[in-house]
């Protein structure tokens, strides 16, 4: 038995979607396993994304959310899924300021969590960062001073990417293959996947919990 953690941001907590997100697709999976194997394959599952989340915001929670849903696990008997970035990347629209966080900040951050994540964690997982409908979002009603990029999107993903492959971590990459198909119908403010694009993530997702034997 093991516990597989989802982190990330309104993304992973599956905003919009009647059907809960991709996480809750996968935890579903899992579920439907769990009962018809008679329970004995056997895994607790949480859904930690928080809507706004960026690498810093996140740092703050990441292990006071692990420890108390160990259940007495021996340590590192965890996977850690994490899908975290596209806030970081988002930029103030007084350029002057940058972006929410500013790269290098990101970079330390990703290197502070992993060093948490590998404390509990056997699998730890990174899920690329999705494009956004420029169109759509210049302006957003809970940010109205900052917006999003498919450039600084881009950057950040190349950088979580980067990240991934030096520390030999497995990362779902998906901006590239989105941002070449009609991605754009598949946004449903311009900033979060549809019910479709959720699927979309899931599959990919649970090919890569197959592979890594979750």
């Amino acid at each position: 038995m093991a516990n597989i953690f989802f982190f990330g941001d309104s993304i992973p907590f599956g905003a919009w979607d009647d059907k809960g997100g991709w996480v809750e697709r996968v935890k579903n999976d899992i579920h439907k396993k769990i009962i018809s194997s008679n329970f004995s394959y056997y895994h607790h599952t949480y859904q930690l994304g928080v809507p706004g989340d960026n690498t810093t915001t996140l740092l703050k929670r990441f292990e006071q959310e692990i420890k108390p849903r160990l259940l007495g696990e021996v340590a590192k008997n965890a996977a850690i899924i994490l899908a975290i970035g596209i806030n970081d990347s988002q930029t103030y629209k007084d350029t002057a300021k940058g972006n929410s966080v500013q790269y290098d900040d990101f970079q330390n951050n990703l290197a502070q969590i992993l060093r948490i994540a590998q404390k509990y964690a056997s699998t730890i997982i990174f899920v690329g960062l999705t494009p956004v409908d420029e169109s759509k979002i210049d302006f957003i009603p809970w940010i109205p001073d900052n917006t999003y990029r498919n450039t600084i999107i881009a950057k950040y993903n190349d950088g979580l990417k980067k990240f991934c492959k030096t520390h030999d971590l497995p990362f779902i990459d998906l901006f590239d293959e989105w941002f070449r198909s009609d991605y754009k119908k598949q946004l449903i403010d311009g900033l979060h996947p549809d019910s479709d694009g959720h699927e979309k993530i899931y599959h990919k997702v649970k090919q890569a919990l197959e592979e890594n034997k979750i």
